[in-house]
């Protein structure tokens, strides 16, 4: 959730500095989308097992798990994604900008920053 909530945060942001309504409008959506997965895999994190018990008592015999790997690669792969969305967005309304190059280049550079 830490990082669901570290997404939705920079795209508030992101909100809060410009102003273009299609770039608003892909924030919300991008809210909404990190909002929803960050919620579905916390749920199936929880539930991953049949009885919920048997994720840490492997003493349990009738139990019914998940693929774990897969689960978890394909939230990586989800994360990788979003983080791409979240820091390439603001790209276009970066250049836009009636700034000098070197200003642009430089706030570009801010920005992407984050990535790190």
């Amino acid at each position: 959730m830490v990082i669901t909530f570290n997404k939705i945060s920079i795209l508030y942001l992101y909100l809060r500095i410009f102003i273009d309504q299609t770039f608003r409008r892909m924030c919300y959506l991008g809210i909404a989308f990190i909002a929803t997965t960050g919620i579905a895999y916390v749920l199936a994190t929880i539930f991953q097992c049949t009885p919920i018990s048997a994720f840490w008592n492997k003493t349990i015999r009738d139990k019914h798990c998940i693929n774990s790997g897969a689960f978890w690669i394909s939230y990586s792969v989800l994360n990788i994604v979003t983080d791409l969305f979240v820091f390439a967005l603001p790209i276009r309304q970066i250049i836009s900008l009636h700034l000098p190059r070197v200003d642009k280049l430089a706030l570009l550079g801010v920005f992407l920053l984050g990535a790190l």
